[in-house]
């Protein structure tokens, strides 16, 4: 997890408008209780969702996802056992006002050039998919919080 960890520093030291914060240090924590699949795409989108509801400005709002193919076709969002059953397992990070893949690692064996492009599909357009209802949420969640604060 090392090595991910290295990752996740690196592409939110890109996204952190690091600028208006010069002299603070931004440090996340991030503590997993519990998990059943798709654990690195929910760490993403967590801390993501975190420096959002903390007030830190960020150039976008990365999302990410699990991908995995089980022989026939790509599945998202693997549970602990599908990944184990998967022939190939794809956990990517988007951004999607640039439409950038900022992370991709591939797990669990070797997929065709097609299964990889169709995984890869799926990926973006699930991960585009999510920023939607993140966005919303997130929205949703400031107008309460402004309603809240103004009682």
């Amino acid at each position: 997890m090392s090595e991910f960890t290295e990752c996740l520093r690196t592409s939110y030291e890109k996204l952190i408008m690091f600028e208006h914060y010069q002299k603070t240090r931004i440090e996340v924590n991030l503590s997993i209780l519990q998990q059943d699949g798709s654990v690195k795409a929910a760490v993403i989108n967590a801390i993501s969702l975190a420096l959002v509801e903390a007030g830190i400005e960020i150039k976008d709002t990365m999302v990410a996802v699990q991908v995995g193919y089980d022989g026939q076709s790509p599945m998202a969002d693997l549970t602990y056992h599908e990944e184990k059953d998967s022939e190939g397992v794809m956990t990517m990070s988007f951004l999607p006002h640039t439409e950038e893949i900022d992370f991709m690692e591939m797990a669990g064996g070797k997929v065709s050039l097609a299964v990889y492009d169709s995984m890869l599909s799926m990926g973006v357009e699930m991960c585009r998919e999510l920023y939607k209802i993140m966005n919303q949420s997130l929205k949703e969640y400031a107008i309460k919080k402004l309603l809240f604060c103004q009682q």
